[in-house]
């Protein structure tokens, strides 16, 4: 059994967010439900576990306040090379890629309605007895 937590991310203006994941970030749109002034919902994908909706709907403001999205890449995925990619398309960068105490290599950025996407790898098993020492320095 398949277990998955899907955020949706209430946005502004759903064609400009998908089009910000599709060609930005190299995510997949799956799907669009249309609306009378243009989609009101996609869903995207970066790979099979990893999929995020887009909704036009009400939410408190400021929009994507508080949480922190971890996008896991594929395994196969260089995630150097990607976020050469991503920051050679003009992505504004909120975070350089760097390695994470906990054994990630991550970066990060701002989608259009303020969310923090941080894109990740895990590049080291790291125990939590291990991560706690390395965070306490």
């Amino acid at each position: 059994e398949r277990i998955m937590i899907i955020p949706i991310f209430a946005v502004n203006d759903v064609a400009a967010s998908s089009r910000f994941y599709t060609e930005n970030l190299e995510f997949g749109e799956l799907f669009q439900m249309p609306g009378e002034s243009g989609p009101m919902f996609a869903m995207i994908a970066l790979n099979p576990a990893a999929n995020i909706g887009l909704s036009r709907c009400e939410a408190p403001e400021p929009k994507g306040s508080g949480c922190v999205i971890m996008v896991y890449v594929a395994e196969e995925t260089d995630i150097d090379a990607y976020y050469e990619r991503v920051k050679g398309r003009g992505t504004e960068i909120s975070q350089d890629i760097r390695d994470e105490y906990w054994g990630d290599r991550t970066f990060a950025v701002k989608d259009p309605d303020g969310f923090f996407v941080q894109l990740c790898k895990t590049i080291k098993q790291v125990s939590p007895e291990e991560a706690i020492a390395a965070q306490a320095g």
